[in-house]
This record gives C-alpha cells, structure tokens and sequence, in this order.
C-alpha cells in the first residue's frame, strides 16, 4: 500500500502541472481525483489482503529464544537493583 501511495502522489505532481488548479472548482477535480485514487487503493487493499498467518512468519518447532546475558537488563526489573 506505502508504494502505491507513493506512485499516487508521483502520479498527482503531473495532474497538478496539467490542471494548474487556481480556482475553486479546478482544487475540487483535483481532490477528487486524489481522492478516488486513495479509495481504490483502499478497495483493492480490502479485497484481496489476508490476516492469514503466512508460512514465513511461523516460529520453528525446537525454537529455543536466546537467553539473557548476565549484563543485560529489561525495562522494569528495577527488583534485582542493589541499594
């Protein structure tokens, strides 16, 4: 969606060098049109994303996380704090 965004506001320099909107009704075409672009994004977007959990994004079976070393300390373990 961020490329197609970005080929949308490519795209919009070249309308705006076409229309040169000065008056009212000239910046109302222009909205619109970036407008309709954005909601067929939004369209295509809703049609064919997936929330599906992707083959790439599973953690491995016999995954072990990397343990703490003894100098690393994590947000909020003010416990372990000699005072």
């Amino acid at each position: 969606m961020s490329l197609y965004s970005t080929l949308q506001y490519f795209n919009q320099q070249y309308v705006f060098v076409s229309v040169s909107p000065q008056t009212p009704a000239e910046w109302r075409t222009v909205f619109f049109l970036a407008a309709g672009i954005y909601c067929a994004g939004a369209a295509f977007y809703g049609l064919f994303a997936s929330g599906k959990l992707q083959p790439w994004a599973e953690v491995p079976m016999g995954y072990v996380p990397q343990m703490e070393t003894a100098g690393s300390k994590r947000l909020g373990d003010d416990e372990d704090e000699e005072e």
